[in-house]
């Protein structure tokens, strides 16, 4: 809003008239501009403040006029830059004010920063409203002053708008484009330019979040600058008037606005890189130094806008003020109602929650301030009532309380015809239109909208609504000339009410609209289209439906006129007129029927009926009760009463029967011969067949005839059978018969089995699928039984059928022989027994079959195998054999067939009787010894177990291996407490000391055997588990006596890389040989002792 006089801003110094320093700007000479894109002279290093931006014109232009665009970066991550008209939704535009005799002047305008603002001076400055203003106050190092009406900061256009702040507009660079304003929310067409502080001014940050920026000058600052300058009287405006000729907005493609900020806390720097390009590969960059000081300004808080407030009738409401202080100060909210009122309070609470409480069904309008201050006591007015407006931020905010949303229906009587909003007045005259609005004020206005259009009214009446409110509802109608077509409309009511007019004019409050009223005129009266029945009959029926153009829609009734025959009636909805005349005949009846539509319009249909003596027919000769399948023969004769004369024509009028299915023969003497041959689908049944009788011209007759056809049940007949099937046994046979019924409708088909039907043997009763699998015993049998189908009258039909079920012949099957065990010398007997599956099982005689050792036989009969094994089965020092024996069972069949075999393969182990003694105790499971003469070997044991099927690991499995002539094979000696053989040791032998005693040791072996035998028979079940076995080739001249251990019954430790190897394991007082050192090194070594937690076994 345009300024007061003598309106200053604060901390503003008065200046005296001075000499300008320059009244006008030379033209500058064209300057030589490359094709590539090029930036201003940017200063190398700027200051800025912490928490308040500072906005740099960037200088962009391109000679090929290439649209520019920019990109920035930041060496340090606090200090951020940006470009605003990048940023922005729909970008910036610019301005341009072209100033008489000084120049240009561009800025870019904050669009996505000040958007309402932006646009009102966009719209001010595209009316050419500008043109011809002056800048009426300069102050030399503060600003620059224009956009005033009379030229003296006072008026402006006349329309006012809020302050519009951003946390990133503050004054802290020259050349920023402001509001000028008397005071909060006052600003119109004044705006003031920042100048570049000089004569004791700095740059004027009072004024953050006071005045509106919305723009920043881009190119011109030379125009700006020797404004600035210019002569001035007194009151700071110049001597000499500088006129703006002329406002342009347009959309600058090339230069730019670029803004560099920091947050509160930052003070530190960094180096800001700008780079232009035109998208054509040109581009250039420059770099500013920028260093974030201490902001010493503590700037005040402001508000948000606040939404338009508009409450309902006696409805509290709640909502949060929007407020911000740039450095996070606490903020003090305020809300004063300045509307003197008691019908609507107001408060806000610490946190800025505004609540508004209307009461007593108060409407209209009422002013609140919101303010908010950086303290307490800054809310609190001076003696005058007023607040320091430098400090606090204030916004005053009209609320609305509208009247009650109106609601509109037809007045009593409208809704002509029922009450389904159609009615026949269309607002002609004797048609008035009356409508009745509700929910209104005493003194509101109406605003009516047919089809959306506003159109005027006439008010007929307005009184109390006497519901308990205070509410009125009134009376109106459309303008008299406005006289509605047929059709369908809709109709909006809005109440006005009038405001204060001191204060608001002619301003109005607006209700919402109201409910729609959607209706229909129809003025059209309905019109009858069916054509009258105008002959009746004594006796009989008389009916007639009447229809109209408005048949099928809602709310059309029919009626009779009074008066109307006796007896006679007339469906409303449907229009049907029933009547039964009882009179004598020859007289006449004049009816009138009415149609009435939904809107109350009338139509009408006048006929007269004559009503007429009935011709007589009668059944002369016929059967009227026939089974199905028979014909029917009916003679009929008509007269008629009044003319005995006249000559009649019998007519089938109604009844069932298809055109095909009968015929009428007319006779001499007023006779007819009726023919029908029932068919099946006829019985059983009652039809009544309605003969007619006339004379050509309006004499008739008709007269019913009962016919009854009787059901005659149809057997049922097989239509799919099998007469023979052959099947073998065990397999399923499935054979589908069916059956048809020649009724109508046919019965329920039911199938069943007779005869001697074979176990097992199955028919769904109601698909007819027969299904059988033969046993075994039934195979080589024929068998014949029969199949019946019955319907539900007790009628049947039968079919026998033959089935052959063929042996399936199966082959012989063993029972489980399992595996034979014989020592040298025994005797190996053993049955083995096959049995024949089929029924009747046929005898089976045995064979071996491939190698059979010599000896073993088996009976034929009974299966039974013997076999003496001969001594020395076994070859050289073979200890164990195995084999396998082929036995064949086969069926004893004629000589003509073919008998089924069957085979098993039996596994005989022929052993050593030494072997089978070893055995019974301990098997090793697998032995790999090198040449005894190759020298020590350590030998890989993979199982050991005893013959009660303990395991031991293998881990735990050693042994020794002995080249002594005297021994052979391998000694097995546990470790522990249940005695043994120590490893390294064996008992002395008689050839002890020998150096080659020779290759014979018959005596040895069975010393060996011997030794081996008493570790079997010893106690050495438990330890066995225990034991450490060894194997290695231990060379004669190595040996020594083992030592007799000092104490068997305690467990030998492990060996370990510290511990040597104990005395009962490398005999006391001796030293290890050479053979077992050289074992002992390869054997892996131990850990020195288990991990923590875990245990060691010995």
């Amino acid at each position: 809003m345009s300024t007061v006089q003598g309106f200053r801003f604060p901390q503003q110094r008065t200046k005296k008239a001075t000499t300008a320093r320059s009244s006008r700007v030379e033209a500058l000479e064209p300057r030589r501009v490359l094709a590539a894109p090029t930036l201003a002279d940017l200063p190398s290093e700027i200051n800025i403040y912490a928490g308040a931006p500072v906005h740099l014109a960037l200088g962009g232009a391109d000679a090929d006029g290439d649209s520019l665009t920019y990109t920035v970066s930041s060496t340090n991550p606090q200090i951020s830059a940006s470009i605003p008209k990048q940023e922005a939704p729909n970008g910036n535009r610019s301005m341009r004010i072209t100033v008489q005799g000084y120049g240009q002047m561009v800025f870019e305008l904050f669009e996505g920063r000040a958007p309402e603002t932006t646009s009102r001076i966009i719209e001010i400055a595209e009316s050419d409203w500008y043109d011809d203003r002056i800048f009426h106050r300069v102050i030399d190092g503060f600003m620059i002053q224009g956009g005033s009406r009379d030229g003296l900061g006072i008026n402006g256009t006349g329309t006012q708008f809020d302050d519009e702040y951003d946390v990133e507009l503050q004054f802290t660079s020259s050349g920023l484009l402001a509001m000028a304003k008397a005071g909060d929310d006052t600003n119109d067409s004044q705006f003031f330019i920042t100048d570049v502080p000089s004569g004791g001014y700095s740059y004027p940050r009072w004024l953050d979040f006071n005045h509106t920026i919305f723009g920043k000058l881009t190119s011109g600052d030379n125009v700006r600058e020797a404004i600035s300058a210019a002569a001035t009287n007194s009151s700071d405006r110049p001597t000499t008037d500088i006129v703006i000729e002329s406002v342009e907005i347009f959309q600058d493609t090339q230069n730019a606005v670029m803004m560099i900020a920091a947050p509160h806390g930052t003070y530190d720097t960094g180096n800001i890189t700008v780079t232009v390009s035109d998208g054509k590969g040109g581009t250039a960059s420059k770099t500013v130094q920028v260093n974030v000081l201490p902001d010493g300004n503590n700037n005040n808080p402001f508000l948000g806008p606040i939404d338009p407030i508009r409450l309902a009738i006696d409805q509290p409401y709640s909502f949060q003020l929007n407020a911000t202080d740039v450095e996070g100060d606490k903020i003090y909210y305020q809300a004063e109602l300045l509307t003197d009122t008691d019908d609507i309070t107001v408060e806000v609470s610490e946190s800025g929650l505004v609540t508004i409480t209307p009461k007593n069904e108060v409407v209209g309008v009422a002013e609140i301030a919101f303010r908010v201050g950086p303290t307490a006591a800054s809310l609190v007015p001076d003696e005058y009532g007023d607040y320091e407006e430098a400090t606090i931020d204030a916004q005053i905010v009209t609320i609305e309380i509208p009247p009650a949303k109106p609601v509109i229906s037809f007045a009593p009587g409208a809704d002509t015809g029922v009450l389904d909003g159609n009615t026949s007045k269309d607002n002609s005259s004797g048609k008035e239109l009356f409508f009745e609005v509700k929910n209104l004020q005493a003194t509101s206005e109406l605003a009516i909208y047919l089809q959306g259009v506003q159109v005027g009214y006439e008010q007929i009446a307005r009184i109390p609504q006497g519901d308990g409110t205070s509410n009125f509802v009134a009376t109106i109608r459309l303008r008299s000339e406005m006289v509605l077509d047929d059709g369908n409309y809709t109709l909006h009511i809005q109440q006005l009410l009038p405001l204060d007019s001191e204060l608001y004019g002619d301003q109005k409050l607006a209700s919402d609209v109201s409910e729609p009223l959607e209706f229909s005129v129809d003025t059209a009266p309905p019109v009858i289209t069916s054509e009258a029945v105008d002959v009746a009959f004594q006796g009989e029926e008389y009916f007639y439906d009447v229809d109209s153009d408005d048949e099928g829609d809602d709310d059309v009734y029919y009626e009779l006129q009074i008066p109307f025959p006796a007896g006679m009636t007339i469906d409303s909805a449907t229009g049907e007129i029933r009547w039964t005349p009882a009179a004598t005949a020859g007289f006449t009846e004049e009816v009138v029927v009415r149609v009435t539509d939904g809107a109350g319009n009338k139509g009408e249909q006048s006929f007269e009926i004559t009503v007429y003596a009935p011709l007589e027919i009668s059944l002369e000769e016929g059967d009227t009760s026939v089974d199905e399948l028979q014909t029917v023969t009916l003679i009929l004769e008509a007269s008629n009463p009044a003319d005995s004369a006249s000559s009649l024509v019998i007519t089938l009028q109604d009844g069932v029967l298809p055109a095909e299915a009968y015929t009428l023969e007319q006779l001499d003497g007023n006779r007819a011969r009726f023919t029908w041959t029932t068919g099946e689908a006829d019985g059983p049944g009652v039809y009544d067949l309605v003969f007619g009788a006339n004379d050509g011209a309006d004499a008739r007759g008709s007269e019913t005839i009962r016919i009854t056809v009787s059901e005659v049940n149809q057997a049922p007949e097989f239509t799919e059978v099998f007469d023979e099937w052959t099947g073998a046994e065990e397999e399923r046979i499935d054979l589908q018969f069916v059956a048809s019924d020649g009724d109508l409708p046919a019965n329920e088909l039911l199938f069943n089995l007779f005869g001697e039907v074979p176990d097992g043997a199955v028919i769904d009763e109601t698909s007819g699928l027969l299904s059988w699998t033969p046993d075994e015993i039934d195979g080589g049998r024929t068998f014949e039984f029969g199949v019946r189908v019955t319907d539900s009258g007790g009628l049947s039909d039968e079919h026998t059928i033959v089935i052959t079920v063929v042996e399936n012949q199966k082959a012989p099957v063993f029972d489980p022989t399992p595996p034979q065990r014989v020592t040298e010398g025994e005797v190996l007997d053993f049955v083995v027994a096959a049995h024949d599956p089929d029924v009747p099982a046929h005898a089976l005689e045995y064979q071996l079959e491939g190698d059979v050792p010599a000896g073993l036989t088996i009976d034929a009969q009974t299966g039974r195998i013997r076999w003496d094994v001969p001594e020395g089965y076994l070859p050289g020092t073979t200890l164990e054999g195995t084999l396998e024996l082929t036995v064949v069972a086969r069926e004893v069949v004629a000589a003509t067939e073919v008998g089924q075999i069957a085979r098993q393969t039996v596994e005989i182990t022929v052993v050593d009787g030494l072997a089978d003694l070893v055995a019974a105790t301990l098997t090793l499971a697998e032995t790999a010894i090198s040449d005894p003469l190759a020298g020590p070997t350590t030998v890989s044991l993979t199982a050991l177990t005893l013959d009660r099927g303990s395991e031991v690991p293998t881990v735990s499995q050693k042994a020794e291996f002995y080249d002594d002539r005297g021994f052979f094979g391998t000694l097995f000696g546990p470790i522990g407490t249940g005695g043994g053989i120590e490893p390294g040791t064996k008992e002395k032998s008689d050839s002890e000391g020998e150096t080659d005693p020779g290759a014979n040791g018959e005596g040895e072996q069975t010393s060996a055997l011997e030794r081996l035998l008493d570790e079997i028979a010893g106690d050495v079940s438990t330890s066995v588990f225990d034991a450490l076995l060894y194997a290695k080739t231990v060379p004669a001249d190595a040996r020594e006596e083992p030592p007799v251990p000092a104490d068997e019954s305690q467990p030998v430790p492990l060996p370990t890389e510290e511990a040597a190897p104990p005395a009962e394991a490398s005999g006391a007082g001796q030293t290890q040989s050479a053979a077992e050192t050289e074992l002992a090194s390869e054997k892996p070594e131990k850990p020195e002792k288990a991990p923590q937690g875990e245990t060691v076994n010995s």
